[in-house]
């Protein structure tokens, strides 16, 4: 009798689900109930705070300082490096660089102190913080153009120092201070003046205060000397507007517009007002003046009131615990298509607690497991930084029912092995003891 070998089944691939990672120095909390991120975004941004704690078994964690003479670096990695209270000084603390470490620059102009006494005097960390020890970098350099600090280390008065960032500071003195950190003053002759205003008479080569003129309207800092405003142009004066009409002094070919042409324009209406997101437009005001052109209708409240029937028309909405308001969250990096989306949910007076609100993600650890495949190795899901939960506030068991699933699986599956194993001895036994039969019955030649 043949036996055939069944391919078992005996390895599992265990993917976390749920919180995976905390900021550096930092663990998941033992008890999560009812805790939630700061937003629906399931990352350590948004959950660390909330559902991860201090790591006492990690130097970012601990809550030690070190000892006077050491520092800690601070960066994530050190934040992430393992330790105990009793080892943290010797795990997490490293003595502080001294004056005379190799491993800084001086700012621009200064030297290093050579003296013995300096050598030896301490940082407040590492070699960087060196930089800012006025002992370390006592000495002025003369052969850079901030070293030097003589009677005759200053520009003649057709030049002016080339700059004042570092890299001016860092030029090499070749030959002098005149030839080589100052250079020419820059005149009148090479600018032009903005928009609306026109170069003074006579001031062509009028020198400015620096390598370059700044012109900048009337706020540059050569624009009197360069400089005036244009009375034949719109800009070069403010023009009187009739009350049906204005003056579009944003836009440079109305600034540029000769005045004999007229400066101004007529007001748009709110019969081509697009009211902002959240707001709705008035009833019988098509006729209505705005303050200026189209875009100046969608402000104020000539033509646009707010829409009580969306979230972002609704005042006073207390989000209930577990969910969060969005636009209180904005900075200047959200998005105005994002704003526009809650701006124009749908919602009412009655609903706005609930309409308006969004589900602040919770936090979990969540285990879900895998079975690997026979031959094909299944890669396992990536794992999630914080639950994929949105609304559910009560916690479940399914991490539980995973693992009994898995224990039950695999000893299941051992059994079988055994089975197998004690139906295959079965087998070579009887096939032994049918071949010592056989021979017995070998008839004897006569």
């Amino acid at each position: 009798m043949q036996v055939k070998t069944v391919a078992l089944l005996t390895n599992f691939a265990l993917g976390a689900y749920g919180v995976s990672e905390c900021p550096a120095g930092k663990t998941i909390k033992k008890d999560l109930t009812n805790l939630f991120c700061t937003s629906s975004a399931e990352d350590a941004a948004s959950c660390g705070a909330t559902c991860c704690e201090n790591d006492k078994l990690t130097c970012g964690g601990i809550g030690e300082n070190c000892n006077y003479g050491t520092y800690s670096e601070g960066t994530d990695a050190w934040k992430a490096t393992a330790t105990t209270k009793k080892t943290f000084q010797q795990d997490c603390c490293k003595p502080v660089a001294t004056c005379a470490n190799t491993l800084f620059e001086c700012p621009a102009g200064k030297k290093r102190s050579t003296g013995a006494g300096v050598q030896a005097i301490k940082c407040p960390g590492g070699p960087s913080s060196c930089v800012n020890v006025a002992q370390c970098c006592s000495g002025t350099d003369p052969t850079v153009c901030a070293g030097r600090t003589g009677v005759a280390d200053v520009c003649d008065v057709a030049t002016t120092v080339k700059g004042s960032d570092d890299a001016w500071k860092k030029i090499r003195v070749a030959t002098n201070f005149k030839t080589d950190c100052c250079g020419a003053k820059a005149v009148c002759s090479t600018v032009k003046c903005p928009v609306g205003h026109k170069a003074q008479t006579g001031v062509a080569n009028k020198a400015c205060a620096g390598t370059t003129c700044d012109v900048k309207a009337t706020g540059g800092t050569d624009y009197n000397t360069c400089c005036e405003a244009d009375a034949s142009v719109c800009a070069g004066a403010t023009p009187a507007c009739a009350a049906s009409q204005y003056y579009p002094s944003k836009r440079p070919e109305w600034q540029a517009r000769k005045q004999t042409n007229g400066c101004c324009t007529a007001k748009a209406t709110c019969a081509v007002a697009k009211c902002k997101s959240g707001y709705k437009m008035k009833a019988n005001v098509e006729m209505l003046s705005c303050t200026g052109d189209k875009d100046s209708c969608a402000e104020g409240s000539i033509c646009c009131q707010l829409d009580v029937t969306k979230c972002g028309g609704l005042a006073g909405i207390t989000c209930p615990y577990g969910t969060y308001d969005e636009s209180t969250r904005w900075t200047s990096d959200t998005t105005q298509a994002t704003k526009d989306a809650w701006n124009n949910k749908a919602a009412t007076a009655a609903t706005k607690n609930t309409d308006c609100c969004t589900a602040e993600a919770a936090c979990s650890t969540d285990v879900t497991t895998t079975p690997a495949a026979v031959v094909t190795t299944t890669p396992v899901a990536p794992a999630r930084l914080f639950s994929e939960h949105k609304h559910a506030i009560t916690k479940t068991s399914g991490g539980s029912k995973a693992s009994f699933v898995l224990v039950g699986a695999f000893t299941g599956m051992a059994v079988m092995f055994m089975v197998q194993k004690l139906r295959q001895k079965s087998e070579d036994r009887i096939q032994a003891e049918s071949r010592e039969v056989d021979g017995l019955l070998v008839p004897t030649l006569e």
